[in-house]
């Protein structure tokens, strides 16, 4: 499982799809999934420790909350790429 700590407004590009984290509540964080070329965000809720399928076979799940930040479980097959937004930027 891959773990990134992303605060509110940091995404996460799976394939071409950037999942941003929306809002951290208590026990669940809401996360939006747009297509990088444009197009309408879903926003979805991520309960506690629950695996959500987002895109392309990848599942996230909402693991713990540090200070500001929200740190999100990632499963994926091998072939689908999931990078921080800030790498995907760089390429």
């Amino acid at each position: 499982m891959l773990i990134l700590s992303r605060e509110v407004g940091e995404a996460v590009i799976i394939e071409d799809v950037a999942l941003t984290l929306v809002r951290i509540g208590e026990n669940y964080v809401e996360v939006s999934l747009v297509k990088t070329t444009g197009g309408r965000p879903v926003v979805l809720t991520l309960p506690h420790h629950q695996y959500i399928n987002v895109c392309y076979n990848a599942q996230a799940v909402f693991v713990a909350t540090k200070g500001t930040q929200a740190r999100l479980g990632f499963e994926a097959p091998p072939d689908v790429a999931i990078r921080r937004r800030e790498f995907w930027n760089a390429r």
